[in-house]
């Protein structure tokens, strides 16, 4: 036993020697990235400013070579310094080993120039040399003329701008009527949407939706930490400091960001549990049959499309022209011409089984939500009774479980997707974990089938009237769900310490659990929330600030990738939503069920209200509450007869 200690102390001591440097060696290591001035450079009306991936290499043997191999080799927290990335003006830092002009690039010529200048440098500096791996020129923005499909998505764009202005100025005039024509204008008037958008939760609706209040806070604060984690994205593309930021991965509490993909499955949860709530609901008045599932399907399409198609075709024409740099056309450049390529695979809601494209690349998580909604609307209807859900709910999570595990075996895959510097530098095109067990509908179904099962479980006990008020003893273990959900994230730090590879059995236990956990904690949270179990984190999450941010975070999720950061992002998807999302939504309702039924809260001036059956007030549903069981609340507000019989 002690021989086996000793034995790891060395492991240890070793790797720990290999993969940590002294400020002394570090600086010895040539610079990961270094560039020319970008604006400088273009000075010049004819300039030629290229970047270039390089591949660093000696004649002889080189212990500082050796050096940055080896410490490149732990590359769950370390750049790869052996692969360099330079920027270069080839018409001014290059000027005596180029003579071409941004009229005349040649690729070939470019090659050979820059290889030439870099190994001027890294000969001298280092006793080292470079290949070029490939490189890109950038540029200038006079160079980019318009295409058909800019001004077909441009004449889109005023389309829907001016069927905004109209609907406002209309709605407060002719807003009353009932003609398609004036009912169309409506669902462009700002003034009605931004109504809708602040209106309080569930009002006018069953009275059981105001429970669902936590979801919104649940959402924001999901949705932020999603933009913030993502927001490093554009950080790491090309940095002066990286061995600050390799050693960000030390610090407890960014452990949780790099680790914290985990997250997701919080609005997989959600999505089941309100796909099922909803239509448990539904079906209380109307039919279910197998007819129906086409029906969710074609509705959820509608529902999502519209906006998305917007965000896509702004991405692939006009995304390109917002700025100008040295790498905004090779990152861009990329996502516009995969968008041209692949745009049928996002709008098929596929695109996260499409590795090669880097189109929107962000929206795996709708294309994963819709199919597995796909999965969730068909259990749905063709589970219509108790023991078929217990039999096919239960074979759904063991698959759900058993999946991913089988998949990190066989292609020996990571236990989770490794935030590495360098999977962050290439936005984790061709990372195996990223593509075959994070972002695949199939290896997600576990937490969307516990989302679920929570949907079920919490219309049952509404419906029976389950007293839950005796579990309010366990109030205070909810906060310390928030600790342990906080942990399982955390857990996931294992795999960036500094030790060899672990088995494969702990990353298939990781693979398959993680998730799952983490969602199964999601969706009790839930739980406690809706039944006032809890009141402390219950307040916060419940708080009506959460509500407008909640209800645009589909549109800041869209553009997050554009934009980059939280503020930013919620204040471009605001007006996004009440000009595009919004007005876009109203007119698919239109079109697909006519006129819609005026609520509570919209179009307040021009409804007429029966005042001999006045809806009950927000305060008087929480005051009948504290004394009614939820099920004979709900009899009484959906039939006079019963309500007078109850009141004996």
């Amino acid at each position: 036993m002690e021989k086996y200690i000793v034995l790891l102390c060395l492991l240890h001591s070793c790797y720990g020697a290999i993969y940590n440097l002294n400020d002394t060696e570090y600086n010895r290591m040539p610079a990961k990235y270094k560039g020319d001035l970008y604006d400088k450079c273009h000075w010049d009306e004819d300039a030629v400013y290229c970047f270039a991936e390089l591949n660093l290499v000696s004649d002889t043997p080189s212990p500082l070579l050796t050096m940055i191999q080896e410490y490149s080799a732990h590359n769950t927290t370390h750049f790869n310094y052996t692969k360099l990335v330079r920027g270069v003006c080839l018409t001014q830092t290059c000027k005596h080993l180029y003579n071409g002009t941004a009229a005349s690039i040649n690729d070939t010529e470019i090659g050979i120039a820059i290889e030439a200048c870099v190994n001027e440098e890294m000969f001298k500096d280092y006793g080292l040399k470079i290949k070029v791996i490939r490189q890109f020129c950038n540029q200038p923005p006079k160079d980019k003329p318009l295409d058909t499909l800019d001004y077909a998505m441009a004449i889109v764009c005023l389309v829907i701008l001016l069927a905004n202005i109209a609907g406002t100025i209309y709605e407060p005039f002719g807003g009353h009527r009932k003609d398609f024509l004036s009912r169309f204008l409506v669902c462009f008037s700002i003034r009605n949407n931004w109504r809708k958008l602040v209106a309080p939760v569930a009002r006018g609706q069953d009275p059981r939706m105001r429970r669902l209040k936590s979801i919104h806070g649940i959402r924001t604060m999901s949705i932020t930490l999603v933009i913030m984690a993502h927001s490093i994205l554009a950080c790491v593309a090309f940095i002066d400091n990286p061995d600050y930021f390799e050693k960000l991965y030390k610090s407890n509490m960014l452990k949780v960001i790099f680790n914290g993909m985990s997250i997701m499955q919080t609005f997989l949860v959600m999505s089941g549990f309100l796909l099922v709530y909803n239509s448990l609901l539904h079906a209380e008045k109307h039919k279910i049959t197998l007819m129906s599932f086409p029906k969710y399907i074609i509705l959820r399409w509608l529902r999502l499309t519209p906006p998305y198609a917007v965000v896509l075709g702004l991405t692939i024409t006009w995304m390109r022209y917002l700025t100008d740099g040295p790498l905004w056309q090779e990152v861009i450049g990329n996502e516009v011409n995969d968008c041209k390529k692949y745009w049928w695979t996002n709008l098929l809601y596929i695109n996260n089984y499409f590795d090669e494209s880097q189109c929107m690349q962000h929206t795996w998580y709708i294309a994963t939500d819709t199919q597995l909604y796909c999965v969730g609307a068909l259990v749905f209807v063709l589970c219509s009774t108790p023991r078929s859900r217990k039999i096919v709910l239960p074979l759904l999570l063991v698959a759900g479980l058993i999946i991913p595990g089988v998949i990190t075996y066989m292609l020996n895959l990571d236990g989770t997707l490794i935030v590495s510097p360098e999977a962050i530098h290439s936005l984790f095109l061709n990372e195996p974990t990223f593509n075959y067990t994070y972002r695949r509908g199939h290896t997600n179904l576990a937490g969307y089938t516990i989302g679920l099962s929570f949907g079920y479980l919490t219309y049952h006990w509404q419906k029976k009237g389950v007293d839950m008020s005796r579990f309010r003893r366990y109030r205070f273990g909810v906060p310390l769900l928030v600790l342990i959900g906080t942990g399982v994230v955390y857990s996931g730090s294992i795999f960036f310490e500094d030790v060899p590879r672990h088995s494969m059995y702990i990353r298939v236990a990781f693979a398959s659990l993680q998730k799952p956990l983490f969602g199964f904690i999601i969706g009790l949270g839930l739980v406690t929330f809706i039944f006032k179990i809890d009141d402390i984190v219950r307040h916060i999450v419940e708080w009506q600030g959460w509500t407008v941010p909640s209800r645009i975070s589909y549109s800041a999720y869209l553009q997050q990738m554009i934009v980059g950061f939280v503020l930013v992002s919620f204040l471009t998807a605001l007006p996004f939503f009440l000009i595009v999302e919004a007005p876009l939504g109203n007119v698919t309702k239109l079109f697909l069920m006519g006129s819609p039924r005026e609520k509570d809260g919209d179009n307040k001036e021009n409804v007429k209200v029966d005042h001999s059956k006045k809806a009950l007030s927000d305060s008087e549903i929480v005051a009948i509450e504290k004394i009614v069981p939820l099920k004979t609340l709900r009899e009484i507000l959906s039939d006079e007869r019963t309500y007078e019989n109850s009141r004996v």
